[in-house]
């Protein structure tokens, strides 16, 4: 009777074990997208006033376009990654 006792506290200590690593992996998961989010959104807002100081415009409208358009595209696949999961 005492086989059946320990295989199950080896199962318990298995679920608990995973519990922790299983956090770990959502926060690397959000960490790394929060950076891609910000290198992304200021990459293009960086194109944009490249473009803009390129083609001397008065008003920004290509760093403001580039700022929209890296929104834009980090909200969407910030709702991809969280419809996924």
């Amino acid at each position: 009777m005492e086989k059946p006792h320990q295989q199950t506290n080896k199962t318990e200590q298995s679920q608990e074990n995973k519990k922790p690593q299983q956090q770990d992996n959502s926060y690397l998961k959000y960490s790394q997208l929060a950076i891609q989010m910000a290198v992304t959104i200021g990459l293009l807002t960086a194109a944009g006033y490249w473009a803009d100081k390129k083609l001397e415009l008065e008003t920004p409208w290509l760093t403001l376009a580039g700022a929209m358009l890296g929104t834009i595209g980090v909200l969407y696949q910030l709702y991809s990654q969280i419809k996924n999961n």
